[in-house]
């Protein structure tokens, strides 16, 4: 039996006016290896995380993480960047897709993220909130870059991200012109090249950070960066933390 459009969205709704309570698709996401779910209201206010969200955040429950915003959980220059992108989706009332992030989690170290958000309307159609996955960008996690042809130049960042390789040359590597590799490097990763380069210079940096005691300027030399002032530079943009903020936070006591 084919509903019609019209008694397929009738059933729907149907279905939806008798469910108590009325949303229970979100648990779902709570056996979803790698992938999150989140809801916020227009004033950035968690109402509904998946159980693995809250994991990431360093709770134990949703019970105990929704009620909170990213400023409660999360260091304020990356909350501030999270909170713009909330106001672009809500007041464009449309979507943001593939957004590569890279931020710590309760321990402080920095994995890759592919984010998703979408603004959530209520009956009337207006603008009530967004909702949105999160999930483990594996393919920067674990060197599983997709099929598009830049493998090697991936690999070659990934095992030196210190190493001041031209972008020309990596392009020569996977075979094609500058414009070409920049433009699947960005399909591939949603960032370009030196973009990826510096996040992953920034990953080295937090290791350095939490189980050596070198020197911010000894850190900055090790991971490529000019020097030290640099490094302060682009570690608050993507981490939030200056590196001795970092440190203070998540060096290991021992």
């Amino acid at each position: 039996m084919t509903l019609s459009p019209a008694e397929s969205l009738k059933r729907r709704r149907d279905l939806l006016a008798s469910l108590n309570p009325p949303v229970q698709f979100t648990r779902i996401f709570d056996h979803l290896r790698g992938v999150h779910f989140f809801v916020k209201d227009r004033q950035g206010v968690i109402l509904f995380a998946s159980v693995g969200l809250a994991n990431l955040y360093g709770f134990d429950s949703e019970a105990e993480f929704i009620g909170r915003t990213d400023f409660d959980v999360l260091p304020v220059g990356l909350a501030e960047k999270f909170r713009r992108d909330d106001i672009t989706v809500m007041q464009a009332a449309a979507p943001m897709l593939g957004i590569v992030e890279l931020f710590p989690n309760a321990q402080g170290i920095p994995d890759w993220f592919l984010t998703n958000k979408f603004p959530l309307r209520d009956r009337s159609g207006q603008v009530v909130g967004l909702m949105g996955s999160i999930q483990t960008h594996r393919a920067s996690a674990d060197g599983a870059v997709p099929a598009r042809g830049i493998e090697v130049a991936v690999r070659r960042m990934r095992q030196d991200p210190g190493e001041p390789i031209a972008i020309r040359k990596l392009a020569e590597l996977c075979r094609m012109s500058v414009r070409q590799f920049e433009i699947r490097f960005k399909e591939a990763y949603g960032l370009a090249p030196n973009q990826f380069r510096i996040r992953l210079r920034i990953m080295r940096a937090c290791e350095l950070l939490r189980d050596t005691d070198a020197p911010v300027a000894a850190v900055a030399e090790e991971t490529g960066f000019y020097d030290q002032s640099a490094l302060s530079h682009h570690f608050r943009k993507v981490m939030g933390h200056t590196p001795l903020q970092y440190r203070l936070r998540f060096a290991d006591p021992s």
